[in-house]
């Protein structure tokens, strides 16, 4: 039985791009995905090497090659790793703009008239703007959480679970890194919460 996860509905979608119906859809396709953490996990937990098992079991289903290559949280190799990706000859990149790298990435996969998926961290407004047309063609999706509303929900939760009766929450966020768009956008969230329970 198949497995339906986020990643059949990412790699299908890769599918039925207008790039892979212009190469006439070959059954077996090959993906990059520049992973930006370590394939076994770190002190800051599994997330990324589980979101490399999770996408490898949805290529097995779909008889995609999936390549990943782990920065091991280290934003300068996540830029020397896409030139490594193109070694490989993918048929798309999957990235994760982490603390802005993902631009270069794209601009050079571009280059190469290979075509991105965004995950997670997609690119904001000034981001895109920095990029051509041809650039912009590149990108051809992303999946990225509203990590605002994440914020927002998580300290809600908290709230409700706070002893009614106490006047005060000691709260302590840690809230992780300080350049990635998801961090940042979570902070947001979890500010305008505390901004409505003074």
């Amino acid at each position: 039985m198949k497995r339906y996860t986020l990643w059949n509905s990412i790699i299908s979608f890769l599918l039925c791009s207008p790039v892979a119906a212009a190469q006439e859809i070959k059954k077996d396709f090959k993906v990059v995905f520049i992973n930006p953490g370590h394939a076994q996990g770190d002190e800051t937990g599994r997330f990324w090497s589980n979101v490399s098992k999770i996408m490898q079991a949805a290529a097995d289903d779909l008889n995609i090659e999936l390549i990943s290559l782990f920065a091991n949280r280290n934003h300068i190799q996540m830029k020397s790793l896409a030139n490594k990706a193109l070694e490989h000859n993918p048929d798309y990149a999957i990235i994760v703009n982490e603390k802005g790298g993902g631009i270069a990435q794209l601009k050079l996969f571009a280059k190469h008239e290979i075509p991105v998926f965004a995950l997670l961290n997609g690119f904001n407004n000034k981001e895109r703007e920095s990029l051509s047309e041809s650039e912009q063609k590149s990108l051809i999706g992303s999946v990225v959480p509203d990590n605002r509303k994440a914020g927002e929900y998580l300290l809600s939760e908290l709230i409700s679970l706070h002893d009614k009766n106490s006047e005060s929450i000691n709260l302590l966020a840690l809230r992780g890194d300080f350049a990635s768009a998801a961090a940042i956008e979570r902070a947001h969230g979890l500010q305008q919460v505390l901004s409505a329970h003074k």
